[in-house]
């Protein structure tokens, strides 16, 4: 009969548990997509494959060498680079032919340069860095959570920890990448406040839409520069924000005075700024199940554009 001695005995235990480990890894996805901090702007990780939890089906993601999101379905067109945040990455879609931007541009492949926590001023650095001379771009502005991007309180170093190397490498490990960064979270001194359906209504009503206009005034003139450096051709997209609605059980109800208040800020944008694509919204109810996951993004099914 075998016998071990201790030494033997916790080797053999720790390879045991450290195999285990990596099979249930695998088999993981995480609730957020994985990201990091790379030059100033938040990216997904570098040339990966990974999981995300939807409400239906686990969604197989896939990054190129920029850490763009490109998807498996793509056919042999033209890419068109999309800059933005986490709303316009799909959160909810497997296949490209599935995203609202799709149905706008059929002749093109969508490279979507963005992430969770990718402000205004950070997509900025982005296309400074990942856009090529007389390029054709679309720039997409999430109004749930940009709106408050763009004023001089946000910092986006509270908000994207890691490095992208990092993120790149902990995306091989959901349980201690999401460890890592709940540990970082709870640590850092200037840790972000994560607000509630009903205090980012709040936020909103106490947010004058002329001091919005103007952190839009200061944000476009820091997008021209940007624009005429390298002589891009652009289009503006603006989606409507997932707090516009309240719950009522396993419905989501138009807040109407959220809905008002956000109906005359865009007016005044559109008269700002013409060139500014807004998402369709009108007052309705609508499933609970038209959120993600994560309950703080619309699908991509709720966004049509003229």
């Amino acid at each position: 009969m075998l016998r071990f001695d201790f030494k033997t005995n916790l080797i053999l235990g720790l390879i045991f548990i450290f195999a285990a480990l990596i099979i249930i890894n695998k088999s993981l996805c995480f609730k957020v997509p994985p990201y990091g901090f790379k030059n100033n702007y938040s990216s997904l990780p570098l040339d990966k494959k990974f999981c995300v939890y939807s409400n239906n089906s686990d969604l197989n993601f896939i990054t190129d060498i920029n850490g763009a999101r490109v998807f498996k379905d793509m056919a042999k067109l033209d890419k068109l680079k999309v800059f933005g945040d986490s709303q316009v990455l799909g959160l909810d879609i497997d296949l490209e032919k599935n995203h609202y931007l799709k149905k706008l541009f059929p002749n093109h492949n969508l490279n979507l340069f963005a992430a969770p926590n990718n402000g205004p001023y950070e997509v900025l650095k982005s296309i400074e860095i990942n856009t090529v001379d007389n390029e054709f771009i679309i720039i997409t502005f999430n109004s749930s959570t940009d709106i408050y991007r763009i004023n001089e309180f946000w910092n986006f170093k509270n908000h994207v920890n890691l490095s992208i190397s990092r993120a790149s490498f902990l995306t091989n490990f959901p349980v201690l990448f999401d460890f890592i960064a709940l540990v970082k979270f709870y640590s850092s001194s200037n840790k972000p406040k994560l607000m509630n359906n009903y205090q980012m209504q709040d936020a909103f009503l106490n947010y004058e839409n002329e001091e919005i206009l103007k952190n839009f005034g200061l944000f476009f003139e820091s997008l021209r520069p940007v624009i005429k450096a390298k002589n891009l051709d652009f289009e503006f997209l603006f989606t409507h924000p997932y707090w516009i609605y309240d719950r009522r059980g396993q419905k989501l109800t138009t807040n109407m005075r959220v809905f008002e208040k956000y109906s005359k800020l865009v007016q005044n944008l559109m008269v700002e700024y013409p060139f500014i694509k807004f998402s369709k919204v009108v007052p309705r109810d609508i499933e609970l199940n038209s959120l993600t996951f994560d309950k703080r993004h619309l699908r991509s099914n709720q966004f049509v554009f003229d």
